[in-house]
C-alpha cells in the first residue's frame, strides 16, 4: 500500500469531498440551521455538535439529513473511521429514496476510500469501490462518483503490482541475491575501467610533455649551433682582406714573378727593333750554313 500514500497529494488536489445537502424539519430546524451555519464557516467541530444536539432530541424521527450532515462534518474533520460508520447510517434512513441513498454510499466511499490511504489497508480500498458501484447502480449518472471510483480502481491497481512485486523478492531470495551481486561486479567493472582510462589519459599527458620538452631542447641545441655557425663564418677574413700566399709574397719583393704592367710606345718600338736584329742574325746564319739566300717574308 505504499504506492496509495505517494498519490495522496494527487488524490486531494482533484478535490474528492463528501457531497453536501442540507434539510430541515420543523422539529430539528433550530439546531440542525445552527449546524449548517457553523459548517458553511467551516467550523466543521461546531457543526458536529449542533448535529449530535439535534439528533438527541429527536431520536425517534427519520433523521436522514442531520445524519448525513453530521458525516460530512467529520468527513472534513479527517476522522474517516467515525465518518463511515455515520454514512452507513445514512444510507440506511434514506430507505426507498434512490437519490438520497446513492449520496449516501457516494460519500461512504469517499470515506472508505481516504480511511485507506491514511491507514494503508487494502481491504477499506475494496469497500469503498463497492460503495461507488452501489452509488452508480442507484444513480447511474452521476459523473463524480464516476470519477471517484476509476480513482479508486487504478489506487488498486497499484496495490496489486506492489505486492506482486513483494512476493516475487521473498519468493526468488536466490534471484535476487544474483541480481545484486551482479549490479555490484557491474558497479566494481565500471570503477576499475574509469581507473584505466584515468591512468591511460595520465599517460599520455605525461609522454606528450615529455615529447614537447624534447622538441624545446633541439630547437635550443639547432638555434646554438645556428649561431655559433653564424659566429665562425663572420671571424673568417673576406676576399679582399686574405692575405697573400708566400709564393704571392716572393713575387712582391722581386723574387718571383714581375708584377705585369702596361708598355709604354717607345718600349715597344724598341722591343720591335730588337726583335728584327735578332731575326737578321737569324737569317744571316742560316745563309751562311747553306749557301744560299733565304728570302725572308715579314716586311719590317
Amino acid at each position: 500500500m505504499k504506492k496509495i500514500v505517494f498519490i495522496l497529494g494527487i488524490f486531494l488536489s482533484i478535490g474528492v469531498s463528501a457531497q453536501i445537502s442540507f434539510f430541515e424539519t420543523e422539529t430539528e430546524a433550530s439546531l440542525t440551521r445552527e449546524g449548517n451555519t457553523a459548517y458553511n464557516n467551516e467550523q466543521y467541530g461546531d457543526a458536529e455538535l449542533s448535529y449530535r444536539a439535534s439528533m438527541r432530541k429527536n431520536e425517534n424521527e427519520d433523521m436522514f439529513e442531520t445524519v448525513f450532515n453530521l458525516g460530512n462534518a467529520l468527513f472534513n474533520q479527517e476522522r474517516y473511521e467515525e465518518a463511515i460508520e455515520v454514512f452507513s447510517q445514512a444510507s440506511k434512513k434514506a430507505e426507498d429514496n434512490k437519490t438520497n441513498k446513492a449520496k449516501a454510499f457516494h460519500n461512504l466511499g469517499s470515506a472508505y476510500l481516504m480511511q485507506t490511504i491514511q491507514t494503508e489497508k487494502g481491504e477499506d480500498l475494496q469497500k469503498s469501490i463497492e460503495a461507488y458501484k452501489q452509488a452508480l447502480r442507484l444513480n447511474p449518472k452521476d459523473m463524480d462518483t464516476k470519477y471517484n471510483l476509476s480513482l479508486a480502481m487504478d489506487l488498486l491497481k497499484q496495490a496489486q503490482q506492489e505486492q506482486q512485486e513483494q512476493d516475487k523478492q521473498c519468493n526468488n531470495p536466490q534471484e535476487n541475491e544474483d541480481g545484486e551481486k551482479k549490479e555490484d561486479q557491474e558497479k566494481k567493472e565500471n570503477q576499475e575501467q574509469n581507473q584505466e582510462n584515468q591512468e591511460q589519459q595520465e599517460q599520455q599527458e605525461k609522454q606528450e610533455q615529455e615529447k614537447s620538452e624534447e622538441e624545446k631542447e633541439q630547437e635550443q641545441k639547432e638555434k646554438q649551433e645556428s649561431e655559433k655557425k653564424e659566429g665562425e663564418e663572420e671571424q673568417k677574413p673576406k676576399p679582399e682582406e686574405q692575405q697573400p700566399n708566400p709564393e704571392e709574397a716572393q713575387d712582391s719583393t722581386g723574387m718571383g714573378q714581375p708584377e705585369e704592367r702596361e708598355l709604354s710606345r717607345e718600349e715597344m718600338l724598341r722591343l720591335l727593333e730588337a726583335l728584327k736584329n735578332e731575326e737578321l742574325k737569324v737569317q744571316e746564319k742560316l745563309r751562311t750554313q747553306k749557301g744560299k739566300t733565304i728570302k725572308s717574308d715579314k716586311d719590317w
